[in-house]
């Protein structure tokens, strides 16, 4: 990863933000705002302010993404201890829409990746769904994480209109890092150059244009495989649900046979709205 892009001063697309640690309670407020913006949440699942503060005090770290007094995004990490690893757990990031495919994103992930080392720890984790093809790229190429466990239905049902009562299944994935704060890519993506690697199943298109997939009877036996994830799933899930939930089942059944077999998710291979995960094993 370019040393660059660590650092809030590269000056790119959106260099009238500043990032800067959020604390008190007007911050968390505007935070509360832009969840509901983003997500459009019910009350009862926004962030709690005096919970927020609370965290921040014992060592989170809620950066914003500001541009005078307007939050254009946030990102929310917590320390913790996992599988025997000290971490910081990155709970929450969001991105106002206008700045959506900006690079926000990605900049916010090396902000939170710099402030995370200087505060002493090299591994972050992270959930997101596996079937958000804008969100797999971010993660596994932009960031440069993997993944390599499985959790189903992690956050319960939801008040947000936009997952419409689906399985809220999720990527645990984690992001490896030097003690500078820049990322340690898995040595696992040494093998993509050698295999394409081998279809875990086939997509096609429905009479109305929806994709739909046909998970192969069982996994190939190969170092290296590829499992697709549907274009416009946000749209599927509002649309057609029962694709949708259709999708969620038969990939959950195959990411988790393969995670337990030992294959990591290093990549992701974007085909325009669609695309299709990349996971090797040793």
């Amino acid at each position: 990863m370019p040393a660059a892009a660590t650092s809030p001063a590269a000056r790119a697309p959106g260099a009238d933000l500043i990032f800067r640690e959020l604390t008190s309670v007007d911050d968390i407020r505007l935070v509360q705002d832009l969840e509901r913006q983003i997500w459009a949440y019910g009350d009862i699942d926004l962030s709690p302010v005096p919970l927020l503060i609370a965290l921040v005090k014992a060592g989170a770290l809620l950066i914003g993404a500001c541009r005078g007094s307007t939050l254009e995004g946030f990102a929310l990490s917590v320390p913790g201890d996992r599988h025997g690893h000290r971490l910081h757990w990155s709970h929450m990031m969001g991105i106002r829409d206008a700045r959506r495919s900006s690079g926000l994103g990605t900049r916010l992930k090396f902000e939170q990746a710099r402030r995370v080392a200087a505060r002493g720890y090299t591994r972050i984790q992270w959930t997101y769904d596996p079937l958000q093809s804008l969100n797999a790229h971010l993660n596994l190429v932009k960031v440069g994480a993997r993944a390599c466990e499985y959790a189903e239905h992690v956050y319960g049902d939801s008040t947000s209109t936009l997952h419409r009562g689906a399985p809220t299944d999720r990527f645990i994935v984690t992001w490896d890092l030097r003690v500078d704060g820049v990322p340690i890519g898995s040595p696992l993506l040494t093998d993509l150059h050698k295999s394409d690697g081998t279809a875990a199943g086939t997509v096609t298109s429905d009479d109305e244009g929806w994709d739909v997939y046909r998970p192969d009877p069982a996994l190939p036996e190969a170092r290296v495989v590829v499992v697709p994830v549907p274009a416009r799933f946000s749209a599927m899930l509002q649309e057609h649900p029962t694709l949708a939930t259709a999708w969620r089942m038969q990939t959950r059944a195959q990411f988790q046979a393969l995670f337990a077999a030992g294959y990591e998710a290093v990549s992701f291979r974007r085909s325009g709205p669609c695309g299709a995960y990349v996971l090797v094993r040793p």
